[in-house]
């Protein structure tokens, strides 16, 4: 990013009614279960513009139950790789 750009991410549970803002100032908070899958989709913000123009730079989904059983309880601060951005009903 540039100078006048910044990153931000849209959380869903894929339940709740709408997704939920995060950045790294301001985290989100789902309910989820072991069946539970976490999507996150990440845009690029331009400071002074509509959020109209954010640009989709890519996404991530984590299935509760397999993250569970690969890392165990928690994860804290782990760099994940983005997927191409995709309408959620296309992920498999």
């Amino acid at each position: 990013n540039g100078p006048e750009e910044c990153n931000y991410g849209m959380a869903t549970n894929h339940t709740a009614e709408a997704q939920v803002p995060v950045t790294s100032e301001s985290p989100a908070r789902l309910v989820v279960g072991l069946e539970s899958i976490v999507s996150v989709r990440v845009f690029l913000h331009t400071r002074g513009q509509s959020s109209a123009t954010d640009r989709p730079i890519g996404q991530l989904s984590i299935p509760i139950r397999e993250m569970q059983e690969i890392c165990g309880s928690g994860i804290f601060q782990t760099w994940l790789l983005l997927d191409p951005w995709t309408a959620y009903g296309s992920l498999s």
